[in-house]
């Protein structure tokens, strides 16, 4: 057995929390994140040094805060999380997209939007290594982005890249055709193209 301290058993309780927020186990997924966490700093502390295994957990309970809304939280801990990838990993890894898209997810769920403008360039930077679905998110977000901000030319030629990206991969997740949709409907409602917004609304 690995024990309780095993960077491979800390790694499981990681995914064992989001799972649980997933099932709406609230209490029991913040006592196995947090558990975790203290488990792996204990680790730490005694002189060893898995640092991609707390950027892993951070991750983790990035995931876990922005399932239940508790957004500022969520961006508190994926740029923690970040900065681990970004001292240990290449520059031309893909490593560092889930807690840069996280933090621009929560950014812009909470109204930040040059926040998340900022962090959504840096995932769509990271998932040009090798992240191709979270070429399109980034792109998505990046849409949405300008077109909250009015800046429609721009939110049109994002989402265009985003539709390019899409027909260059085998995308079977129906959550990534449901997020384009509904891009499309904001951009149609800020462009005053109501009946295009229903459409994709009704689509996605």
């Amino acid at each position: 057995m690995n024990g309780p301290n095993h960077r491979s058993t800390l790694t499981i309780a990681g995914n064992l929390a989001v799972s649980q927020g997933r099932l709406q186990q609230w209490e029991e997924a913040d006592a196995t994140i947090n558990n975790a966490l203290q488990a792996v700093e204990s680790v730490r502390h005694r002189g060893a040094s898995p640092d991609i295994v707390i950027a892993q957990l951070r991750d983790s309970h990035a995931t876990l805060l922005w399932q239940q809304g508790r957004f500022d939280e969520c961006i508190e801990q994926a740029k923690l999380s970040l900065e681990i990838y970004q001292r240990m990993v290449s520059a031309s890894s893909s490593q560092g997209f889930n807690p840069s898209w996280r933090v621009a997810a929560c950014a812009y769920q909470s109204g930040q939007l040059d926040l998340a403008f900022d962090y959504a360039s840096q995932a769509l930077q990271y998932a040009e290594n090798g992240a191709p679905v979270g070429v399109i998110n980034a792109l998505r977000m990046l849409s949405a982005i300008a077109a909250r901000r009015h800046q429609l030319a721009e939110a049109a030629d994002y989402l265009a890249r985003a539709d390019t990206a899409l027909a260059a991969t085998e995308v079977a997740n129906p959550n990534v055709f449901t997020a384009l949709h509904l891009t499309r409907a904001l951009l149609a409602v800020k462009s005053g193209d109501n009946n295009a917004a229903r459409a994709h609304l009704k689509s996605a």
